[in-house]
């Protein structure tokens, strides 16, 4: 099922894939990404172990609203505004509670619901994410020189899959690590979506500008799995280390030889980590 719901002052494109019956998986992006950063083959594995994922682009990316009119340099809205965003969408699909999977931006968004609107959160799973710890270490320098922060207005179609696939070589980790054919392909799914170069800006700016949450981490009570990469440049091994330490009984699996992205090979190896993860959870609760 695909749609379009308004909420919280944005119009939010969705698809919910998965048998009705099923407890809903809310898979949350990171920047720049749109709901197509969710591998179809996950959904489907999560649909054949009973689950529904909803996935969805966030505001400011894809086929969601665009804030374009906001003025350079300033962030129109924080981590909070993308949480409630989430929330709303649960209202207006009818959704009680959810268990809520956020990769990098999208796990800082997945901390905040579980933290302000905790009767939503079944369970949480910050993928590759960070507690945005200020001593944690900085993004690798190749990040800096060909990552996700160079933002230059699109010229021309040709120069921005260029661009974007160059990106993605940063992403990569040693043992997954995405093929030329995927590359190439993500690239134009994500044009031909909604690629907003400004709005990625906007996001990065939203992880600068809101509060810090660290203090209130402790009050999570969603059982919690962190799942990080060992080769993430973006956010190093330390940070899902370090907020795994941060949430009360929370789980670390470290995925060997991942980076930043979620790769076809490594779909069968994720999709395991996630139902193993529903499963612990069912036995929690």
């Amino acid at each position: 099922m695909t749609g379009r719901i308004e909420t919280n002052g944005v119009s939010l494109a969705y698809e919910l894939v998965g048998p009705e019956s099923g407890e809903v998986v809310l898979a949350i992006t990171g920047v720049i990404d749109t709901l197509l950063h969710w591998h179809p083959g996950l959904c489907w594995r999560l649909a054949d172990a009973g689950y529904r994922t909803l996935r969805y682009d966030s505001r400011d990316c894809g086929q969601s609203t665009w804030f374009d009119h906001a003025p350079a340099g300033d962030s129109p809205y924080m981590l909070s505004d993308l949480a409630k965003d989430a929330v709303g969408l649960l209202d207006v699909l009818g959704i009680s509670r959810a268990h809520v999977v956020g990769f990098s931006m999208g796990g800082c968004v997945g901390q905040v619901m579980a933290i302000e609107h905790p009767a939503r959160v079944s369970s949480l799973v910050p993928l590759m994410s960070t507690s945005r710890a200020p001593e944690l270490p900085p993004r690798h320098p190749d990040v800096a020189r060909q990552g996700i922060t160079r933002t230059a207005p699109i010229r021309s179609r040709a120069e921005t899959v260029e661009r974007l696939v160059a990106m993605l070589a940063v992403s990569d980790g040693s043992r997954y690590a995405r093929t030329k054919d995927e590359k190439l392909n993500w690239a134009d799914q994500l044009i031909v979506r909604g690629y907003n170069p400004p709005g990625v800006e906007r996001h990065v700016l939203a992880l600068g500008a809101s509060p810090s949450y660290l203090d209130r981490l402790g009050s999570i009570r969603a059982p919690t799995t962190v799942i990080h990469a060992d080769e993430d440049k973006y956010f190093s091994r330390a940070h899902g280390e370090d907020l795994a330490r941060r949430i009360p009984g929370a789980r670390l699996e470290i995925i060997e030889g991942a980076g930043h992205a979620i790769s076809n090979d490594l779909v069968p190896r994720l999709a395991e980590l996630l139902i193993g993860h529903l499963a612990w959870t069912k036995n929690r609760t």
